[in-house]
């Protein structure tokens, strides 16, 4: 499982994936009545993860634009 769960964060990195094993894998686990249990579970968790991290992610960079935006420094001073 920790495979699968390793696929879709590496395609949430940006990475890519092989999408058509991914499905296979999936619709396997599905025809096999195991998808909720032994997937979606899991998924699930990694999911709301993730999603968490990144609306940190991005209220600090919002928070610092503001506040780097407040500051009415040219441009070219923003710069990190």
């Amino acid at each position: 499982m920790d495979g699968l769960l390793g696929l879709v964060a590496r395609e949430r990195a940006g990475e890519s994936v092989d999408r058509t094993r991914l499905k296979s894998l999936l619709r396997m686990f599905n025809n096999m009545g195991v998808y909720g249990e032994l997937f979606e579970r899991p998924f699930l968790a990694h999911t709301t993860s993730f999603y968490q991290v990144l609306c940190v992610c991005v209220c600090v960079f919002v928070c610092v634009c503001g506040r780097l935006g407040d500051r009415n420094l040219p441009t070219g001073e923003l710069m990190v």
